[in-house]
């Protein structure tokens, strides 16, 4: 499962050319480190879905507004 997800993450993907709206997808796994070593985690799975608008775009550099949102698993 993690190396579907792994391959996935690499496949994220921006539906849009130029200035106008765009939306973002993205899919990868998961890691939590920081936990007291009491606590074990499994790698997990995390999905992103982007929408926004491209103000500007051009060879060097985009301006952009985007409304970043997603969904998070990892079991313990």
């Amino acid at each position: 499962m993690i190396g579907l997800a792994c391959l996935a993450a690499t496949m994220g993907r921006v539906y849009a050319e130029g200035e106008g709206p765009f939306l973002n997808t993205d899919i990868g796994a998961s890691f939590i480190t920081g936990l007291p070593s009491s606590l074990s985690v499994n790698p997990g799975v995390r999905f992103s879905l982007v929408p926004g608008y491209r103000i500007y775009n051009d060879d060097l550099f985009s301006v952009s507004l985007q409304f970043d949102t997603g969904l998070v698993w990892n079991s313990m």
